[in-house]
Parts: C-alpha cells; sequence; structure tokens
C-alpha cells in the first residue's frame, strides 16, 4: 500500500510574528536586567570610592596636624642645640623642664603619622576602586616615597644619642644628677650642660653631627608636609 509523503507545516505569518515578539521581548528584558546591574554596580563602586576618599581626606588631615607639631619639635629641638654649642644665652622659661631638655638630647622622636586607613585600604585591595592615577601617585608620594625620606638617617641618629649618652654617663655624671636633683633649677642645669660641651670636644663634635641631623630630618618633614597639602587638594578635585 503505497502511503502519501506528509508534508511539512509551515508556520503561518501570525505564528513567525508571535516568536519574533517573544524573541524581542526575552532579548530585551535580559539586556534591561544586565543593564540595570550594571549601573546597579557603578553606582556602589561609587559609592565606595567617595567612601574611601572621605576616609583619605580624614587621615590626610590627621596627618598634617601630626606632622606640624613634629616639625615645632624639631624646630625647637635644633634651637636648643644651636644654643648650646654657641654658647648662647638660653631663656630657662621657654625651657621648663629638665626632663624634655634630656629628651631631646639623648633620646630619638620617632615619626609615627596615624596611617590605618592607607593601610586597611591596601590590604582590602581597595586601591582598585580608585579611578585616578594622579590620587594614587600622590597617596604613593606620601605614604611610600617622601616617608622613607624622613627614615633615611635614624638608625645613625639612634645610634650617635646612644654614644652621646655614654659619654656623659662616663665623663659627665654630674649632667645626669642635676637633671635628677629637684634641688637644681633649669638655669643651672643648661649652665652645666654647656659647661661640659665647652670642655669636652667628643661632646661638642657628636652634637654638631646631631644637629646636621636634626636638619636633614627637618627637611624632610617640611617636604612632607607639602606633599600632605598636595594629597588633600587631590582628594578635594577628586571626589564624585
Amino acid at each position: 500500500m503505497k502511503t502519501e509523503p506528509i508534508s511539512p507545516v509551515r508556520p503561518t505569518k501570525n505564528t513567525i510574528k508571535k516568536l519574533l515578539f517573544e524573541f524581542l521581548a526575552i532579548f530585551l528584558g535580559v539586556s534591561a536586567s544586565f543593564g540595570l546591574s550594571e549601573f546597579s554596580k557603578k553606582q556602589n563602586s561609587v559609592k565606595e570610592e567617595n567612601s574611601i576618599i572621605a576616609d583619605l581626606k580624614n587621615e590626610a588631615q590627621n596627618i598634617g596636624d601630626y606632622t606640624k607639631i613634629i616639625e615645632q619639635n624639631l624646630k625647637e629641638e635644633i634651637q636648643l642645640y644651636v644654643s648650646l654649642l654657641e654658647s648662647n644665652e638660653i631663656s630657662s622659661q621657654k625651657y621648663t623642664s629638665k626632663t624634655n631638655i634630656e629628651y631631646s638630647l639623648f633620646n630619638y622622636q620617632a615619626f609615627s603619622p596615624p596611617t590605618d586607613t592607607y593601610q586597611s585600604i591596601i590590604g582590602s585591595d581597595g586601591l582598585r576602586i580608585l579611578r585616578s592615577n594622579q590620587l594614587k601617585i600622590s597617596l604613593n608620594t606620601l605614604y611610600s616615597r617622601n616617608y622613607n625620606r624622613i627614615l633615611l638617617g635614624a638608625d645613625d641618629e639612634k645610634q650617635l644619642k646612644s654614644k652621646l649618652l655614654m659619654v656623659v654617663l662616663e665623663k659627665h655624671p654630674l649632667i645626669i644628677n642635676a637633671g635628677s636633683n629637684p634641688n637644681t633649677s633649669t638655669k643651672e642645669y643648661l649652665d652645666i650642660l654647656q659647661e661640659a660641651i665647652y670642655s669636652d670636644q667628643q661632646i661638642k663634635a657628636a652634637m654638631t653631627i646631631q644637629l646636621k641631623y636634626l636638619k636633614q630630618r627637618l627637611a624632610a618633614i617640611q617636604l612632607y608636609q607639602l606633599t600632605v597639602e598636595d594629597l588633600l587638594g587631590v582628594l578635594n578635585t577628586t571626589k564624585n
């Protein structure tokens, strides 16, 4: 028995239109969903970037305040060294504490600005969110390059202060005793210091070298302060 071949069913125009409409609807829906997702991601990224910039700005302001205090302390320490070495008259009213004078002579004043925010951003890979290359350069200049400039010579300076203390302990114990004696006034203490420096070339040489290191550190800190101001300027123009 011979069977007739079955003719394929051809879709009607209405069917084709319906399929095209459904495909278009699915395509537009997926595209819209993808677009909304990307927009949402971009918005979240902008919010996160602005939050990081605000935190960095706050820390930079704190660093600036801290650096100004250290700069002023260094200027006073340098003035003390200059006055002692040149046998200038020193006002005991300016140096009211023998302890502060001793600290300036025998202890190294560390430079430790607040950097917790930046370190946290580095640890969480937050820098990738920042789009400004200029901001990244400014951050590296402040937190790395110019910060390391301040640390140059720190170990040598610490050793010099330790050696100075050893010389004083061995050859001029009166300085230490006068420093801890409540009956010795600040002026008397300064006079004892100047007399020891005048009579002992070893002390004078050690303090002269220390003075050079202090001036170098002051210059580095002043450069660091300028870097803080530059960073604040970049942060103020970067925020979205």
